[in-house]
């Protein structure tokens, strides 16, 4: 009964110095300012899609490797 007391008291204790570090490194994280130059605003993007347009395939990836934190990528048709 010892033994699983103390294995008890071991895990309580690890938990809560891994409770405590996780609460620090969550400060830490909260202090640091994002980087300069970076928006961190939502963009929507809306993109047409009508009639025959060359290279559309390149056309659309670039909109999917955005430098935006939160982007959104809209497509417009004109019939379902």
């Amino acid at each position: 009964m010892l033994v699983l007391s103390l294995l008890l008291l071991a895990l309580l204790v690890g938990s809560w110095v891994y409770l405590v570090m996780i609460v620090i490194a969550a400060r830490r994280w909260m202090k640091v300012p994002p980087p300069l130059g970076v928006s961190t605003e939502p963009v929507s993007i809306l993109k047409p899609l009508a009639g025959l347009d060359e290279g559309l395939e390149a056309n659309l990836r670039t909109f999917f490797t955005q430098d935006y934190a939160s982007f959104e990528i809209l497509f417009a048709v004109r019939t379902p």
